[in-house]
């Protein structure tokens, strides 16, 4: 049930990105923020362990590849880095 329930809030929050788009320097315009807050949604999600997984190691591997996963769109933006 946890896992489900988890799927359908990341299937929400990973409606507004397309994680294999790529990067291009941003404009500032408001797609523009919205994806910024878009993958930073996904990553704090990642942070907050939704799924309660008890392996350090394992948690860690899924937020540094969300925050990877992120990198291909956004390398261009400041807050990244």
């Amino acid at each position: 049930m946890t896992a489900r329930a988890a799927y359908k809030e990341l299937k929400r929050l990973r409606e507004g990105v397309n994680p294999l788009a790529f990067a291009i320097p941003p404009t500032w315009s408001s797609a523009d923020r919205q994806l910024l807050c878009s993958w930073r949604a996904i990553v704090e999600w990642e942070m907050k362990n939704p799924l309660h997984l008890d392996n350090p190691e394992r948690i860690k591997r899924r937020i540094v590849h969300s925050f990877r996963v992120a990198l291909l769109s956004l390398r261009f933006y400041p807050e990244v880095w």
